[in-house]
């Protein structure tokens, strides 16, 4: 099998769902073709160990196994796309006429979604030049997301970021984190 490299983050994609978990009929998708960073740290619950003691020395000690609980995710994009901002993090949605124009902070906890991102994948024995080979899908099937930070300074561009925990879909069963080799963006 040859090597796979992964590199950059192309695409991201935020459907909302019912507060269930269920697919919700009425919702579309909201995409970012611009997400600048995606970072992942699984979430585990510490077992803990309990010891009997019983004629000064242990009687029988009961260890827990650590338990996989999901990941938390940090997402940063590249511009303002008030869109897919408000299906993250709940609030709503500013326009004039046709044009989404701005965002208003939240007044309720945002309901839940789910997170698909696409990583292009460079494949040594077929990719020349940095030809993009397929990508790593990521797919968090049970979201709830906040605003993080938005930061404007001299000479920085301004860019919002997103703390995600992704969890096991209640309605489906399905798990918090996905990753899957697949050939396009579909």
């Amino acid at each position: 099998m040859a090597d796979k490299y992964f590199n950059n983050i192309e695409q991201i994609r935020v459907t909302e769902l019912l507060s269930t978990g269920a697919a919700d009929p009425s919702a579309t998708a909201k995409s970012s073709t611009v997400p600048k960073e995606l970072s992942v740290s699984y979430v585990y619950e510490e077992g803990e160990e309990l010891v009997q003691r019983g004629g000064g020395a242990n009687v029988c000690t009961l260890t827990e196994e650590d338990e996989p609980k999901g990941a938390d995710l940090d997402l940063t994009l590249a511009t303002a796309e008030y869109e897919v901002k408000q299906v993250i993090a709940g609030g709503d949605l500013k326009t004039s006429g046709p044009d989404t124009t701005g965002w208003e902070f939240p007044a309720a906890t945002p309901g839940p979604f789910k997170l698909e991102a696409w990583i292009p994948k460079y494949d040594t024995t077929s990719s020349i030049e940095g030809k993009v080979d397929g990508y790593l899908k990521v797919t968090c099937n049970f979201c709830k997301g906040r605003v993080a930070e938005a930061t404007a300074a001299d000479r920085e561009w301004l860019e919002d970021k997103f703390t995600i925990k992704a969890r096991q879909n209640p309605s489906s069963g399905d798990p918090a984190y996905e990753e899957e080799e697949v050939a396009a963006i579909v």
